[in-house]
């Protein structure tokens, strides 16, 4: 039986990531995501080579989960008449991860960045309010 992780159940099956590798093919994109944690918030990096922002979607959608999504376009643009490609390995790709999120992801403060090719997705953590217990009590 596979353990259940907090809201990486994408994660769920690593013990089968190198078998899932070796049924890739270079037509299908697959990311390669950390996950961090501290005591502010979750930290989530997806490496997105060659991926520009207008490239990547990242949203929370009607149940509450984070779905990010990446998707390029090969570019179509004429070329010189008097080029062919050899070979031939930029095409379309495209791909969708969903989250389920912890219940202590402070939904709203969600935020993304994109540098040097690394989407970093911050998921901060709800801060729990700390009530002052000591008060005075008027006597009646």
């Amino acid at each position: 039986m596979y353990p259940v992780r907090n809201f990486f159940s994408p994660f769920v099956f690593d013990s089968l990531s190198p078998l899932m590798d070796a049924c890739n093919t270079h037509t299908a994109i697959s990311p390669r995501i950390n996950v961090k944690e501290s005591d502010a918030c979750y930290t989530v990096e997806m490496a997105a080579a060659g991926m520009s922002k207008d490239d990547l979607q990242v949203h929370i959608n009607d149940e509450g989960n984070l779905m990010v999504k990446m998707e390029k376009h090969e570019d179509k643009s004429e070329k010189a008449a008097a080029e062919r490609y050899l070979r031939h390995e930029f095409s379309t790709s495209n791909f969708t991860q969903t989250f389920i999120l912890p219940d202590d992801v402070e939904k709203s403060g969600i935020s993304a960045a994109m540098q040097n090719g690394i989407l970093a997705i911050t998921l901060p953590k709800v801060q729990p309010v700390k009530e002052k217990l000591a008060r005075q009590i008027s006597i009646e």
